[in-house]
């Protein structure tokens, strides 16, 4: 074995080679040494500089055992450090993960609200976010969604011809996503989101107040054809599924003839349909509106509805579909009903969507008909449950004598006083001062 040698310049150090390899030991007293162990000439060179240093200033470690120990330690609190500097680092990480426009969207928002509305609803919401909104904006954080990337989500709509009403459903959507996000990031994880960074895009003008209503021949070949739909599809062997509960006439019935939203029918229990006058149950907006169950159709399909089911309780749904739950959204044969008449292809609701025929326009044309009739646009809103006459005046334009009186008085007013005037009030008088300087001012100009 070799034997130990001194480091030539640095007092106390030794060393012994062992190959390609040395060894250093610090002997600052004759009879010990710190054995340092394999290592660079230089870090034995400083090693021993602090020993000596913390010897003679009695500080820190005296003995490389000691400052191995002092190091250890300390490389365990920085392991520790490190360790959860990583954890929350990955945690970062799987927080943007999960808390992107996208993924917040697909395992927290959309799951809560999709078990609102109807199906077909839902899957208008759902088409318009994964075909616009997550394309754009999906795999970014929610945190990132800037002013610049909506406009974005909504330029790339704008380039694509779609169409405003659209476009507004979009922001509509992504608007909720948001404010739920809101709320439930600062429930669950102390996070604040800014206010929607959309709030300054521009947003597409809109008319939507549709106008679509059907005239009384229409609706009747409407009914005759709903009630007798499932056996004119097995005359004609047409494919067609159905129920023998005639669900679709009877919920047309009732919202041609009182005004109901499919919502509120689909809510009505056999326990609402007892008396002659019911009111909607949990109608949109919460504002309660009656309807009148003494009608004669109504009256005969309820009762027709209560021969087929004589065993219904009390609770149950007045229309249910074929798994005995209440319906979600109309039945297809409303649809498709419409299509066989070509109600749709008229000359006013062809490439028209505000005059386009769908199971929403049985309410409109229970509102437009009342209006025809003269009845105040007071009472229409009483019935059809709106908040205030601004939203029942579209149905004031089917009735001329809203406007006519205003308009005839204001006429009759005018001609009395125009009858009172004197002729030589108005005749042009040639001779008069004025009309001789405008005819020096003409000859001027010429």
């Amino acid at each position: 074995m070799a034997s130990w040698e001194k480091l030539n310049g640095h007092k106390g150090i030794e060393f012994r080679q062992y190959g390609k390899d040395r060894s250093y030991r610090f002997r600052q007293h004759p009879y010990s040494a710190d054995v340092l162990g394999v290592m660079e000439e230089a870090t034995a060179i400083r090693i021993s500089a602090e020993l000596r240093e913390n010897r003679s200033k009695e500080v820190g470690p005296q003995s490389f055992k000691e400052m191995n120990a002092d190091n250890k330690e300390e490389a365990q609190k920085v392991a520790i450090v490190e360790k959860k500097e990583r954890k929350r680092i990955i945690a970062d990480e799987q927080f943007a993960q999960a808390n992107t426009v996208g993924s917040f969207w697909d395992n927290v928002y959309w799951p809560k609200r999709k078990t609102e509305g109807s199906e077909h609803n839902n899957k208008s919401i759902l088409g318009v976010f994964n075909n616009h909104i997550r394309p754009v904006v999906g795999n970014i954080t929610l945190q990132e969604v800037t002013f610049s990337k909506i406009d974005e989500v909504f330029q790339a709509m704008y380039n694509k011809g779609l169409s405003a009403k659209t476009i507004d459903h979009a922001y509509t959507i992504f608007q909720a996503e948001w404010t739920y996000a809101s709320i439930y990031l600062s429930a669950h994880n102390g996070i604040i989101l800014p206010v929607f960074p959309g709030k300054m895009v521009k947003r597409p003008k809109l008319n939507n107040q549709k106008t679509c209503y059907l005239d009384p021949a229409e609706a009747s070949k409407l009914l005759h054809t709903l009630y007798n739909w499932r056996d004119i599809c097995k005359r004609h062997g047409i494919n067609q599924k159905g129920t023998d509960t005639k669900d679709v006439y009877g919920m047309t019935v009732l919202s041609l003839l009182s005004g109901l939203r499919l919502g509120d029918i689909i809510k009505l229990t056999w326990r609402d349909v007892e008396t002659a006058f019911a009111y909607a149950r949990n109608p949109k907006g919460g504002r309660q509106y009656g309807i009148h169950l003494d009608i004669d159709m109504v009256r005969d399909m309820l009762e027709e509805r209560r021969r087929m089911f004589p065993n219904a309780r009390s609770d149950d749904p007045v229309f249910k579909d074929s798994t005995g739950k209440p319906w979600k959204e109309a039945p297809q044969a409303f649809e498709d009903v419409v299509e066989e008449l070509c109600i749709n292809y008229t000359p006013r609701r062809i490439n028209n969507p505000l005059e386009k025929i769908d199971f929403h326009a049985m309410r409109h044309t229970f509102a437009s008909w009342l209006a025809m009739a003269g009845t105040s646009l007071h009472t229409i809103m009483v019935l059809m449950g709106h908040e205030s006459v601004a939203m029942t005046l579209r149905y004031a334009r089917l009735n001329p004598a809203y406007t006519r009186q205003p308009v005839a008085e204001m006429a009759t007013n005018f001609a009395k006083k125009h009858k009172e005037l004197t002729d030589d009030e108005y005749i042009y008088v040639e001779s008069s001062p004025m009309h001789e300087m405008k005819k020096e001012i003409f000859m001027f100009d010429s």
